[in-house]
């Protein structure tokens, strides 16, 4: 009886570490606290084609303005290039998404510089063609995917989030995340 108790005291005790390694977002877009990724991993058996690594090319503000443009989101132009110079729309952006093991990670690489965590340690569930990243105290960003061969292609469908700086971030993502398409990493 005395192994069994260890052995349930041990399990919980790794159960919690591994929880609490989720590394939050230093952007000040994500304030909302990540939600730690599912206990149940699909298996590769049951793995969607939409799990794996992701990059783009390189996105500038002016491959940024024309989805934004293309949108109808306009208005929010102005603001957007008036974001500070760290901010998003600025330089030559690379973004790698990872979408496995539970977990939604997006890093931006500017200039040729190094990975830098944007959108980090969020959970996500897939239905359909449909996936909800859940951000964390009950926030999310939804979209359509499509994968052909090896391209993803989101497309916006809604958030609960509010605005970044003023901008929705609605903008934000679709700037990010459907100015270029992302191609698989092998």
């Amino acid at each position: 009886m005395k192994i069994l108790a260890a052995v349930a005291l041990l399990m919980a005790v790794v159960g919690c570490a591994r929880t609490a390694d989720a590394s939050p977002s230093t952007e000040p877009n994500t304030a909302v606290t990540p939600t730690p990724a599912p206990s149940s991993v699909p298996s590769a058996e049951t793995a969607s084609p939409l799990e794996g690594s992701w990059r783009t090319e390189a996105v500038t503000l002016p491959d940024m303005e024309e989805t934004l443009r293309t949108a109808g989101l306009h208005e929010w132009l102005q603001p957007f290039r008036a974001l500070p110079d760290d901010e998003i729309p600025h330089g030559s952006n690379v973004f790698i998404l990872t979408i496995q093991d539970g977990r939604w990670d997006l890093d931006r690489i500017r200039d040729g510089g190094t990975a830098f965590p944007i959108d980090y340690g969020h959970a996500y569930e897939i239905d359909g063609d449909t996936v909800t990243v859940n951000l964390g105290d009950g926030a999310i960003n939804r979209y359509r995917w499509r994968v052909d061969g090896d391209v993803l292609r989101l497309e916006w469908i809604e958030t609960n989030l509010g605005p970044y700086l003023g901008i929705p971030e609605e903008v934000m993502q679709r700037a990010v995340y459907m100015s270029a398409p992302f191609e698989r990493e092998r």
